[in-house]
């Protein structure tokens, strides 16, 4: 099949220019001419054989993608079952076995339904189809006429209750397998058994948002803003309950990156789209950022922010920075806050096992407990602790009779002696202390571990060593000093980290949107709101605020 697709794509080339016409045959030739009409007959069907090709390529790879997916998921039930565990799926879906088949109430059921007149259902637009059987098998007597549905006319007769309570536009982000149309249908279908029972409450009073934000998001849904959250129809206005709440909603223009911006000279190694890196507009939104809220905390400074709910100008704490997920931005963020003089907590949560100042400082803790472990000897070479080339490592591991940390004992040369030294150091500190000075003594003492890798990874890696230092005291209270032991913890306890957010601390917090739900701040800055389309290969490229 590949083979006859690639004729169709060749066939297609032939046929139509690079704009997609049909390609023009001039002359006067008979055979100029039949060629012409030959062409123009395969214009007609060459769409389709192309649509075609297209859509057996996407089930090829879709089947191979499904075979794999079956093997995954056998593999994790099995290991499941070795264990007698289950996930929070398998309790949803035993759950809903134990209350029996739709249309069929078991005996559990009729057991809870004794116990039970009134249900709430939270969140109901994050309540996928299989937990939706659950409330359906444990309303399945609400709704009958001998049961006078949800509204009893004698007083001393059993009153039953389903009370939902949900946001449709939240539906939109398929939590745990949800659908927005699965929240309409469950009251379409609850709608014929309870009539005049069925109350339905419009959300459009918010307590949490003052008009301010509440007319951003009207104006937004009156454009026809509804239609992009997948609305089957135009919500009402948002009302806010504190009408007289202050607040003001600023707009930046977008931040548009060209290559004159992004590193580099513009040479022959630059993306001849114009388009610059990700990378770059990070770099550049984060520094632009941070030297807009260190002009909103200088001291006298003309740009310094005054908040009237307050009655004083704005403290690092007052600052909140949203986004809309972890990326590479977040670390940039903590770099130029560092960077500009402000105070800074940091990532709301840092995954250990990412940033590479960690990954580096990790393997020196491994090489620790084992120094012949020739492929973490050989990343800790190229690290910025030794620093050597890749081609470097090569010339002393191949070939050889034993092992890595062996070859550099043995060899003359001045740079290996060197390594083999800065390592020897490391094995002897790791002798007689435990983690956390073990970790800090690199860092700071006469190894210089610290400045080897702000040079080569810059400021943003302050901000994970901070972090795996405080892991490695977290450790060392309630376990032994081993560094063993350590490593086993922090390859599968400690690699994700959760900071509290409302610690009291006067810096700057960055969260993501998702985070921060209860949360406020007298300033909130949505940092990464803008995307644009990169090229024909679809790709995104974030564009920031000026």
């Amino acid at each position: 099949m590949e083979e006859r697709g690639e004729q169709v794509e060749t066939l297609a080339k032939l046929v139509w220019t690079g704009s997609g016409t049909v390609q023009k045959w001039s002359g006067r030739t008979q055979s100029s001419s039949v060629l012409a009409e030959a062409m123009a007959g395969l214009d007609d069907c060459l769409g389709s054989l192309l649509l075609a090709v297209g859509k057996i390529r996407a089930g090829e790879f879709a089947a191979r993608a499904l075979r794999v997916g079956h093997a995954v998921t056998g593999r994790y039930a099995r290991l499941k079952r070795a264990v007698n565990s289950v996930d929070f799926d398998d309790m949803i879906r035993l759950a809903a076995a134990l209350l029996g088949e739709p249309g069929m109430p078991g005996y559990v059921g009729w057991k809870l339904d004794n116990r039970f007149d009134h249900i709430l259902v939270d969140e109901a637009q994050d309540t996928n189809d299989l937990q939706w059987q659950i409330v359906r098998q444990l309303v399945s007597d609400y709704f009958t006429p001998d049961t006078h549905t949800m509204k009893a006319p004698d007083p001393d007769a059993r009153v039953r209750t389903l009370f939902v309570v949900g946001d449709l536009k939240q539906a939109i982000y398929g939590f745990q397998g949800t659908d927005p149309r699965i929240f309409a249908s469950e009251r379409t279908r609850i709608a014929p058994f309870a009539p005049e029972a069925l109350i339905p409450v419009p959300l459009d009073l918010s307590f949490r948002s003052g008009p301010a934000v509440l007319e951003v998001v009207n104006a937004y849904l009156d454009n026809g803003g509804w239609r992009k959250l997948g609305l089957g129809d135009a919500p009402g206005h948002h009302i806010p309950h504190r009408a007289d709440a202050g607040g003001e909603v600023v707009l930046w223009p977008l931040l548009k990156l060209d290559n004159n911006e992004a590193e580099g000279d513009g040479g022959e190694g630059d993306d001849a789209s114009g388009d610059a890196s990700s990378e770059d507009a990070d770099r550049l939104m984060a520094a632009k950022l941070a030297e807009r809220i260190a002009g909103w905390l200088q001291p006298e400074g003309p740009d310094r922010l005054w908040l009237p709910a307050r009655g004083r100008f704005t403290l690092p704490g007052d600052i909140l920075v949203l986004l809309r997920r972890r990326s590479a931005l977040m670390g940039a963020l903590v770099a130029a806050l560092h960077e500009a003089g402000v105070a800074v907590a940091g990532a709301d949560r840092l995954l250990l096992n990412e940033p590479y100042a960690v990954l580096d400082l990790v393997a020196l803790v491994r090489f620790a407990t084992q120094p012949e472990d020739d492929l973490n000897l050989a990343s800790i070479l190229v690290s910025p602790f030794i620093g050597w080339t890749h081609e470097e490592v090569r010339s002393i591991a191949q070939p050889r009779a034993a092992s890595l940390w062996e070859a550099l004992g043995t060899s003359r040369l001045e740079r290996d002696q060197a390594a083999r030294q800065w390592l020897t150091d490391v094995l002897m500190l790791a002798d007689r202390e435990g983690p956390a000075v073990f970790l800090d003594t690199i860092l700071s003492g006469p190894l210089d571990g610290r400045r080897k890798l702000l040079d080569r990874l810059g400021a943003e890696a302050n901000d994970p060593i901070d972090e795996l230092l405080q892991q490695a005291h977290r450790f060392e209270l309630h376990n032994p000093p081993a560094l063993a032991g350590f490593l086993a913890w922090i390859e599968t306890e400690g690699l994700e980290v959760k900071r509290d957010a409302e610690s009291g601390l006067d810096v700057v917090r960055l969260m993501t949107v998702h985070g921060s739900k209860g949360l406020q701040a007298p300033v909130v800055i949505l940092a990464d709101t803008g995307q644009q389309l990169r090229g024909a290969d679809k790709s995104y490229l974030p564009v920031r605020l000026e």
